[in-house]
């Protein structure tokens, strides 16, 4: 309920600093991979009256899940709330070294997705994959890769680097 209650305040707030304009609102859960807390989220909160136009959910392999449960997911969501639906976080890796001294989030072959290696290859194929997948589910509107831009710097490190869309020299990868 006070989730609720704070939405709608947020999206007064809105309305009044941007009168005649409607931005869509964006919910996002993070557990894009699990149907059933997904759910039980949106449930409670859009019963409770919040606002929402779009529901967003996150999604990293190592910790949600495969491809196939995510799809499930979309469409389930997007069945039952009458809502477009989107992955709003996501990342993949293109290697499994680390390229500085801080530990990486990812770094072991165990988290990787089945039939995405970490390769530049593995990482644009399972990008283009999820991209297809949402965009063939029901009312599926769009992917944001978290942190793209993550790499590792001579004076700071990252936990992500083999994350982002760049190599360890600043260049894009495929």
């Amino acid at each position: 309920r006070n989730a609720a209650a704070l939405l709608r305040a947020g999206a007064r707030g809105v309305a009044e600093g941007a009168p005649g304009l409607r931005p869509p609102i964006l919910i996002h859960h993070d557990a894009g991979g699990d149907a059933a807390a997904c759910r039980r989220f949106f449930t409670r909160l859009l019963a409770a009256g919040a606002p929402c136009d779009v529901i967003g959910v996150s999604f990293y392999p190592w910790w949600h899940g495969g491809l196939d449960e995510l799809a499930g997911n979309l469409s389930e969501l997007a069945a039952a709330f009458d809502r477009d639906v989107m992955v709003v976080e996501t990342a993949y890796p293109w290697t499994l070294a680390a390229l500085d001294d801080v530990h990486n989030l990812v770094g072991l072959q165990s988290q990787l997705h089945p039939g995405f290696p970490a390769t530049p290859a593995g990482q644009a194929a399972f990008l283009q994959r999820l991209a297809a997948l949402v965009r063939d589910a029901p009312r599926g509107r769009g992917v944001f890769v978290w942190a793209p831009d993550w790499v590792s710097t001579q004076h700071l490190g990252s936990a992500g680097e083999n994350l982002a869309l760049f190599d360890g020299n600043g260049h894009l990868l495929p």
